[in-house]
């Protein structure tokens, strides 16, 4: 493979899922010279692998409508992830009871890859489940408008016309950490526009805003949406162009240094457009909620329920 010495009638193939640490020399021409990138499956191919899996297991359904159902749930997840639900599926329906892998044991088994073991023995008090109801209710009720007064699993149709799809909202707790969350479904093609991100920040600054409200005060339990607010108002403001003050110019750049591509002066506006997106974002969802304080009420009981 040194370029040099003719290797007439010899093909070599190689595979790896970490390209980013491959030394360059082995991507340079006349040493692997066809590139061919496997990306994630869109939803056709993970409907696809999906029949591969449930095929292998005995489930209560439809084949071809399981496994629609399934890719519609794993937006961004592999085939091995998909193989692995499948598997998680199965267990949870012998523990159930269940003679076949019923659509309850799929969705149960997706959490659990999502985000792990329920805690059966919770120790929170009843103060704090509240809260946490109230806080997932938040994100809830800004990403849907409830049709029926009286709601059990009537929670349809969109407040926010650019929110992504909710699947679900939970205060289970579970074992990586996390005391409840909201289960989004994202785009197949990560594309979004200006209004999108704005409504996008609304939804995070939800469980903050409904802390505020209805607790009295907030907690940290708020700080991972803070976190991924903070990170979408700066790419809003220094990554996408999106901000008329900063201009159209990307300043986040992908090539780590010590020395920031902007003045000290650009860098105080980067701050202060950005802190004034999220202040605005966490008016709005105050604004929200506030308008519709009877269904958080009810969406936060159900919760509790």
């Amino acid at each position: 493979m040194d370029g040099f010495k003719p290797r007439d009638g010899i093909t070599i193939f190689a595979g790896t899922n970490r390209v980013d640490v491959l030394d360059p020399a082995l991507l340079r021409a006349g040493r692997f010279d066809r590139h061919i990138a496997v990306d994630k499956p869109d939803i056709r191919g993970r409907k696809a692998i999906s029949k591969i899996y449930l095929a292998k297991v005995l489930i209560d359904g439809d084949l071809d409508d399981l496994s629609q159902k399934l890719a519609e749930m794993t937006p961004g997840y592999t085939g091995a992830d998909i193989c692995n639900i499948v598997n998680e599926a199965a267990i949870i329906a012998i523990r159930n009871g269940h003679e076949k892998v019923q659509l309850i044991d799929l969705i149960s088994a997706v959490d659990r890859v999502l985000c792990g073991m329920e805690k059966k023995n919770s120790v929170m008090s009843q103060a704090e489940k509240r809260r946490i109801a109230y806080h997932e209710a938040g994100h809830a009720v800004i990403g849907l408008k409830l049709k029926h007064a009286e709601v059990v699993h009537a929670i349809v149709g969109w407040v926010s016309e650019h929110v992504d799809p909710m699947l679900k909202v939970t205060i289970v707790p579970r074992a990586n950490g996390a005391l409840g969350f909201t289960q989004n479904l994202p785009k197949e093609v990560p594309l979004y526009s200006q209004d999108e991100m704005k409504e996008m920040l609304v939804q995070l600054m939800g469980g903050r805003a409904a802390e505020k409200l209805f607790c009295g005060n907030m907690t940290t339990g708020a700080s991972d949406d803070l976190s991924k607010a903070t990170k979408l108002a700066y790419g809003m403001v220094a990554g996408y162009g999106f901000d008329d003050s900063v201009g159209p110019i990307n300043y986040q750049q992908e090539d780590e240094s010590f020395q920031k591509p902007y003045s000290e002066a650009t860098g105080q506006l980067i701050d202060n457009e950005a802190r004034s997106i999220l202040k605005d974002a966490m008016k709005k969802a105050e604004l929200i909620l506030e308008e519709n304080r009877d269904k958080m009420v009810r969406v936060a009981e159900l919760l509790l329920e």
